[in-house]
């Protein structure tokens, strides 16, 4: 229940991959998962969303899980926080982009358990969002997707990593790009970790991508270095060190 409280939501293949691990074989480990689920369900801590909602990379539809009331108070109990917020059934787009988020984390941890990098630290919303006072010193909230640190041989690496699912308009994308040079000009991260992460954009195409880049690219004020503009395909390489010049 740890990692449904972490992401809000995910797929039954999305927990399997998660928390379901170390078993002979995949036929096991799934069908420990359901297992473990169905028994959940029966308690009432968990539940199943209406509608069933496929990830980001599409393929079949899965049963999307979500924490209950009494989940949430259950694990309030045990970490201390005793709080719990009132579960409502989302809208589809809303639940696709926490799906995505879960996608993101899931290339990130398989590529450590087969090690191409180490994956230090991984943080998600809104853990992962940062607060800090602009030059007119008001307080401002900048909203990561994901927050990780990564090591290969040669390197630790910091990153924000926002994904996008071509919902919003590209001038959107360029105001958080914005406030992502804000937050860095407040010197806030630098002081706390001696470095700025830098920021990678993972795009649904290679014409969004694109679109994107000329947008940043005719924004003069923008540093360009500071961000990463990739597809699915493109976010391992750029993670491991092994992107090409």
């Amino acid at each position: 229940m740890a990692e449904l409280q972490r992401h809000r939501f995910l797929s039954t293949d999305h927990l399997q991959q998660l928390v379901f691990t170390g078993h002979r074989s995949l036929i096991s480990a799934a069908r420990t998962c359901r297992r473990v689920l169905g028994r959940l369900h029966d308690e009432r801590l968990i539940e199943r969303l209406d509608r069933r909602v496929g990830g980001l990379h599409g393929g079949s539809a899965a049963s999307v899980w979500t924490l209950t009331a009494a989940g949430q108070r259950v694990l309030g109990l045990q970490t201390g926080s005793g709080s719990s917020m009132r579960v409502r059934q989302p809208g589809g787009a809303f639940v696709q982009h926490y799906l995505a988020v879960a996608d993101v984390h899931l290339v990130l941890l398989r590529a450590a358990r087969e090690g191409q990098m180490e994956l230090l630290n991984l943080e998600l919303e809104p853990v992962c969002w940062r607060h800090f006072l602009d030059p007119m010193g008001t307080r401002q909230v900048l909203k990561p997707d994901l927050f990780a640190v990564t090591a290969t041989e040669n390197y630790e690496n910091h990153w924000f990593i926002e994904v996008d699912r071509g919902t919003e308009g590209i001038p959107t994308l360029v105001r958080q790009c914005q406030a992502y040079a804000r937050y860095r000009a407040s010197d806030q991260e630098q002081a706390e970790s001696g470095l700025f992460p830098r920021v990678i954009w993972l795009l649904p195409t290679e014409i969004r991508r694109r679109r994107f880049q000329a947008a940043l690219t005719a924004t003069r004020s923008l540093d360009g270095d500071l961000f990463r503009l990739v597809t699915a395909g493109g976010l391992l390489p750029v993670v491991t060190d092994q992107e090409a010049s």
